[in-house]
């Protein structure tokens, strides 16, 4: 096969697995915990990663080994999962494309991070004039001596964040009684020179509005900042 059919038939294949991968986000999930795994993984490392049950899981994988990114291999009665060195730069082009953090991964990562306060996902709560949803409440933990109207936290997560959708926020939280409420935004819906707009207009709202912005780039590291500052403010209430 000549060179430039040889290029073509690559150039193809690479279309065909970005706009798989773009309509199947999951795929992309999975293919960045290998990616980024410094020795082969088993499929229960990748569920507790993800926070994905284990079934679904295995058709993911399954479907990935199919595209030739990935291979699994048995150790014992483990099978453990690996990209093939020689198609590494494919996926980092594809993830970088491609990949970015969902709801449910974030969520995850909070659930994980606060193992002695109340947490209560999309959770309703009262204001001063109407009843509010919101995507988690971290409540105060055990052992700090404040009041619970005091040590709570909430949590909104945007992916896909709007000028309407940010001034509507602004006006809900200042119906809210709730101390603090973070705004979680990730730039797949937000460009960061966008979400500089959306922090001042949050920052004028004249309440305990907190922006964060999760970049494709570092999202572990970002999550881990807002556990951390989240952290700190309800231990120093």
């Amino acid at each position: 096969m000549d060179e430039i059919k040889l290029k073509a038939m690559e150039t193809r294949n690479y279309e065909e697995l970005y706009h798989t991968m773009k309509s199947r986000p999951l795929l992309t999930e999975v293919l960045k915990v290998l990616f980024e795994a410094k020795e082969p993984v088993a499929l229960t490392e990748i569920s507790e990663t993800l926070h994905k049950k284990m079934p679904t899981l295995h058709k993911v994988l399954r479907d990935l080994e199919e595209t030739k990114l990935i291979e699994g291999k048995r150790e014992g009665r483990t099978k453990k999962y690996s990209v093939l060195p020689k198609n590494r730069d494919t996926i980092h082009r594809l993830l970088k494309l491609l990949y970015f953090p969902t709801k449910k991964f974030i969520l995850g990562e909070f659930r994980k991070a606060f193992p002695g306060a109340i947490l209560e996902e999309n959770k309703k709560v009262k204001g001063k004039h109407f009843e509010h949803l919101i995507h988690f409440q971290v409540s105060y933990r055990e052992g700090l001596r404040q009041p619970e109207e005091k040590g709570r936290v909430g949590v909104i997560i945007l992916e896909n964040p709007s000028e309407d959708k940010i001034l509507e926020i602004a006006g809900r939280a200042c119906d809210l009684r709730l101390p603090c409420l973070a705004i979680i935004m990730i730039e797949d819906g937000v460009a960061e020179e966008q979400y500089e707009i959306y922090e001042k207009y949050l920052e004028d709202a004249g309440v305990e509005l907190i922006p964060f912005l999760i970049r494709k780039k570092s999202p572990l590291s970002d999550i881990k900042g807002i556990i951390d500052y989240l952290e700190n403010y309800l231990g120093g209430l």
